[in-house]
């Protein structure tokens, strides 16, 4: 009986043994976790000391930060440092104790003065910024801890605008669609903000259309625009696109060049737009406007089918011409109107209707050769040339 209760006897010996050191382990673990307190900042930069700091802990502390927790810098030069002291209050009837929390990467936090707080005492919390690239809406912000009970966060934010040495209004020219044909004029602003800097030159980037590109420029003061611009100079820059700009997408960019061209690069303003002719076509994914076709697709004689189009004219001329049609092709299948004009800025746009009569004979214009479309031929006036617009049809009973 012996030789069977002697092994049992060892394993319990051994497995409490084990259990003992295993349990040891794990709560000498929990003990070194949470047992030891970290250090204060206040103890830390040798204001108290942990047992002082937990001695005073009673009443309750109230922060408050004078002027608010927000700061609103305005307009800043790109590079610059700037920086703004909040000022922290004790308004409870306890200790209160701050500690310094995360920032956003281009926002520090000064070292505090004190990091505990008797009722009535106050402390400042400097914030530095240097902003890295331009923005015309600027935000960071940076924590501050503390033993409020209701407010154990606070969050200082910091916002305004960082400006190049020169900057444009707006921030890039939209021009939309302009004529070949005719004059183009915008105005943009341009803005100096370094002490000397003068506005001596503006440039078109692209030396091949240089020419066709024209600059005139007076100063004003920015503080007529915002009393509290820190622009030292302003300057409204004519600018005129003359014609003779190919047509497609408009290529090039504003420069403003300075008195101190060896230091400053020019500043570049980008320009959107489309140069197009004094008579374009616009429609639809249907349309190809590279080409002049429209795709009308399959059509059941039966049910008819209706397209539209825009013939938009522009420049000096627009006014006088008016769209006509010389001929359609083939008459028994297609009709072909254009409807009365609308006016906007620069254009006049007559909407042109493509139809396809019930009823219609079956006739196939797949446009798989140059003779194999139904076209409209149209003209803007007596002298003009005549263009065409072809369309692809297949007018067929359903199978």
């Amino acid at each position: 009986m012996s030789r069977f209760l002697l092994p049992i006897i060892v394993g319990l010996a051994v497995g409490s043994g084990l259990g003992w050191i295993q349990s040891k382990s794990v709560y000498t673990g929990f003990e070194e976790r949470f047992l030891v307190s970290t250090t204060t900042l206040a103890e830390s930069k040798g204001e108290l000391t942990h047992d002082e700091v937990e001695a005073q802990a009673v009443g309750t502390p109230r922060v408050e930060v004078e002027g608010g927790d927000n700061y609103e810098f305005g307009t800043m030069l790109l590079g610059d440092s700037l920086s703004h002291e909040f000022k922290f209050r004790n308004v409870g009837d306890g200790p209160l104790f701050l500690d310094m929390g995360g920032s956003t990467c281009k926002c520090t936090i000064g070292d505090l003065d004190k990091s505990v707080l008797k009722p009535g005492e106050e402390t400042m919390v400097k914030l530095t910024w240097t902003p890295k690239a331009v923005a015309s809406d600027f935000s960071q912000s940076a924590t501050i801890k503390t033993t409020d009970p209701l407010k154990t966060e606070v969050q200082l934010q910091i916002s305004g605008k960082v400006a190049e040495s020169i900057m444009f209004e707006p921030l890039s020219l939209a021009l939309g669609d302009i004529s070949s044909s005719e004059d183009t004029t915008r105005v943009v602003k341009v803005y100096c903000y370094l002490k000397g800097l003068e506005l001596t030159e503006m440039r078109w980037s692209e030396p091949t259309t240089a020419k066709l590109v024209d600059f005139a420029y007076a100063e004003f003061d920015p503080k007529l625009d915002d009393p509290n611009s820190i622009a030292l100079k302003g300057y409204n820059v004519t600018v005129t696109f003359k014609p003779g700009l190919r047509l497609g997408q408009l290529s090039g960019r504003l420069q403003a060049v300075t008195n101190l061209r060896e230091e400053l690069e020019p500043i570049e303003l980008a320009v959107i737009g489309r140069v197009s002719g004094d008579i374009e076509i616009i429609g639809g994914p249907s349309f190809d406007r590279e080409h002049n076709i429209l795709t009308m697709g399959t059509v059941d004689p039966a049910e008819g089918s209706v397209m539209r189009l825009q013939i938009a004219l522009q420049g000096k001329n627009r006014e006088a011409a008016k769209p006509t049609i010389v001929s359609v092709f083939p008459k028994e299948i297609l009709e072909v109107e254009i409807g009365e004009p609308k006016d906007s800025a620069t254009r006049r746009l007559y909407p042109i209707i493509f139809r396809i009569p019930k009823n219609a004979p079956e006739g196939m214009y797949a446009g798989n050769s140059s003779r194999n479309f139904a076209k409209v031929m149209l003209r803007t006036s007596e002298d003009s040339g005549e263009f065409p617009i072809y369309v692809r049809v297949n007018v067929k009973k359903p199978d």
